[in-house]
Formats: C-alpha cells, sequence, structure tokens
C-alpha cells in the first residue's frame, strides 16, 4: 500500500475510537500490514507503528472514561433511589443489584459494626444468589477484622495474597476464593462497616473496581445511618415510651386503615380499657409504682398482640385495642381471653402482690356506628357504662 493509503487507515482506525474492541483488531492487521510491507522505509514504518499504537491507547483511555461515566450515571441513579428510601433491606438489595451488574462477583456482603463498637453484623451475604443468614463476628475476626484494624481497602488479586491475612468462610464450603476486595464504610470519619466482593477466578478486580466499589459503599452506609436514624424518629413518634405500646398518633393513622376493611359480619371492634386502681396505686406506693401498673397492663395487652390485633396506650391509664377481619365470635372470645388474662395478672411491689383489674367498653363499627368518627365515641360510652357499675366489668357498645 501507499503511505497515503496508511494514512487513510489511521485516519479511519482513529475514528472507529469509540469501539475499543474493533480498534485492537484493526489496528493489529495494520500492523501486521506495515511490517510485512517492503515499500515502507524503517523510519516510515516506525512512525506508523508508533501512531497506531498512540491511537489504540487513546482508544483504551477513551472506553476507561467512558465506564467511569457510565459507571458515575449508575451511581448516580443509585442515590437517587436510595433518599427517601428509609428501608434497610431495600438498600441491601439495590446494592447487591448494582454491584452485580459492575462488577459480577461470585460473593457479596456487608458487615456493619454494632453500637457498642464490640461486633461486627453481617446482615447481607450472597454467594451466587443464594443468601444466607445473618452471622455475627468479633471485630478480629477474618479479614474483615483485619480491614477494621488498619481502616484501608484491601484488593487482592490471588490466593497467595491471601495467604498471610486471616481468613473466614462460610457460605459454600467447598468453593476457594482467588480474589476480592474488602472496603472499610466510614460516617464522618467514624467507622461503621466494611463492604466486599469475592471472585473465585483470579484477577477478577481491578483498581478501578475497588474505586467503584468505595463509592457504592459510602453512598450504602449513608442510606443505612439514614434509615436507622428514621426508624427512631418514627418509633419516638408512633410509640409510647412508658409502655412501648404504639401512642395515640399511631391509633389514629391505623383506625382508617383498618376501617376500610371492615363490614357487618367482620367488623372493626375498638376496645377502650381503663385501669380501675392507678390512683389508688399512685396514693399508696408513690407514682413509680403507678408506672409498673401501666406497663402491666401493657405487657398482658403485647402478648395478645397480633397482626390483625393491635394495642394502643392512648392517654393516661386508658389503653385502646383494635381487633380487624374477626368474626363477632372470634371477637367474643378475643375479650374473654383478655379478661381471663387480668384476672390471673399479679403486680408485686416491694414484697406486697397487686391484682391488676381494668374495665372495658368495646363499640364496633359499621355494626354500632354508621360513621367510623363516631367509633371512639361509642366505646367511651360503653367504658362509662362499666366504670359505673363498679368496674372490673366488660360492656359492648348498645345503639339506641
Amino acid at each position: 500500500m501507499s503511505q497515503s493509503t496508511y494514512v487513510t487507515q489511521l485516519i479511519q482506525l482513529l475514528s472507529g475510537i469509540r469501539q475499543h474492541a474493533q480498534i485492537s483488531e484493526k489496528s493489529m492487521r495494520l500492523s501486521e500490514a506495515m511490517l510485512q510491507d517492503d515499500t515502507l522505509s524503517e523510519d516510515w514504518r516506525r512512525l506508523y507503528l508508533t501512531m497506531v499504537g498512540e491511537i489504540e491507547l487513546l482508544s483504551e483511555e477513551y472506553q476507561r472514561l467512558a465506564t467511569y461515566r457510565e459507571q458515575s450515571q449508575a451511581i448516580f441513579r443509585f442515590t437517587q433511589t436510595l433518599f427517601g428510601l428509609f428501608n434497610v433491606e431495600e438498600t441491601y438489595r439495590l446494592a447487591h443489584e448494582l454491584i452485580r451488574v459492575w462488577l459480577r462477583p461470585d460473593v457479596f456482603f456487608i458487615a456493619l459494626i454494632d453500637d457498642t463498637l464490640q461486633r461486627m453484623y453481617v446482615p447481607y451475604y450472597d454467594e451466587q444468589g443464594v443468601r444466607y443468614d445473618p452471622v455475627t463476628l468479633r471485630l478480629s475476626q477474618g479479614i474483615v477484622g483485619h480491614v477494621v484494624r488498619t481502616k484501608k481497602p484491601l484488593l487482592l488479586h490471588t490466593e497467595e495474597d491471601f495467604r498471610d491475612l486471616p481468613r473466614l468462610k462460610w457460605g459454600q464450603m467447598g468453593r476457594s476464593v482467588a480474589s476480592a476486595i474488602f472496603v472499610p464504610l466510614f460516617i464522618r470519619d467514624t467507622l461503621r462497616g466494611v463492604m466486599a466482593v469475592e471472585s473465585y477466578l483470579p484477577h477478577a478486580f481491578s483498581p478501578e473496581d475497588m474505586h467503584f466499589l468505595q463509592m457504592v459503599g459510602s453512598q450504602v452506609i449513608v442510606a443505612i445511618e439514614a434509615a436507622k436514624l428514621h426508624q427512631e424518629v418514627e418509633r419516638l413518634s408512633f410509640y409510647d415510651a412508658l409502655t412501648e405500646l404504639r401512642n395515640r398518633r399511631s391509633f389514629e393513622r391505623d383506625l382508617y386503615v383498618f376501617a376500610e376493611s371492615a363490614d357487618n359480619k367482620r367488623p372493626l371492634a375498638l376496645m377502650m380499657i381503663d385501669a380501675d386502681d392507678l390512683k389508688r396505686f399512685n396514693d399508696t406506693y408513690g407514682h413509680e409504682a403507678g408506672d409498673l401498673l401501666l406497663k402491666s397492663i401493657a405487657g398482658v395487652l403485647r402478648a395478645s398482640e397480633t397482626e390483625s390485633i393491635r394495642p394502643y396506650r392512648f392517654a393516661g391509664d386508658e389503653f385502646v385495642v383494635l381487633i380487624k377481619e374477626h368474626e363477632l365470635p372470634a371477637i367474643h372470645q378475643y375479650v374473654e381471653h383478655l379478661v381471663q388474662h387480668f384476672q390471673e395478672s399479679e403486680l408485686y411491689i416491694d414484697t406486697i402482690m397487686e391484682r391488676v383489674h381494668v374495665s372495658i367498653g368495646i363499640a364496633l363499627y359499621p355494626n354500632h356506628v354508621i360513621h367510623i368518627n363516631d367509633l371512639l365515641k361509642a366505646a367511651d360510652k360503653a367504658l362509662y357504662l362499666s366504670k359505673s357499675q363498679g368496674k372490673h366489668t366488660v360492656t359492648f357498645f348498645q345503639p339506641y
């Protein structure tokens, strides 16, 4: 070929710089042709070969930058998805999905340091699509422990790299890990965990992969901490601090949701429960004893809680229970069961044994009231009748 033809070939090669696999193949063929072309002088041949090599390097760099750009966009989309999610389990799943697409590991896991800073908890461990049960480790155990001590990432290319590191294996015991990445997870310079990928193949990961895992890990640990904080705020917002039952705010939220599935055959039952002896407990033993009484009542209610039976501390010494998707015989049976448990309850204050007595009022929607807003009033009226009849009594609301 003439020199101008080679120049044309180089221009065509340069124009296809985005397709690195094709560039490599074409550059190899062009280099072979140049080496075998006796019409080219040594200087021209050297110049052309240098240009071919530079074009291939440019193609590699373009491919690297393109991959980095795509990864950055993927992480950005991942972060957008996590924002406002406040779900730890979904965060694990989404992180694994992203890592699986880009790094294709055989093993992916997340280890978190517990709040005592004494142990490591592994809530998510997946090996070739099999999710294993969570495990708890000492901070010093395995390579994870090594990363915790050094606070530095690890990129291991071959089994030889593992030789001087403390290894700990769970999952598929018959398979051997040949390469891995371990990256520490920080929140405001405080180590909170470790994220890792492992492969059965040597040289499965690159320094760029480690950087990618670090970027993903930084987003994951922030999302996990945000979810924990959100759960704690929700607990404080919707749970009573003394009894640990759901509070009035939670009740008002659930009442309308539960009412949607209620009908005359399977009504929504609302029980109002009042501690009969709180004033006497406070006057006789002090307010700490009164708190013990409320906790005792809450304990009885919590013991009977299910998905369809939900107790709340309503206010002061008043509690409510919502019973949904139960037919009338089952509601009566639950009330009898609950009353029996209260009758058997004993509360010891110092060496003095006290019985726990309550009064109960019950109303049903839509059997007793037309509007759900009137259900609480109806149950309150039934409770008032129980109190006026000498306490320790159960009264169902009677519509006039």
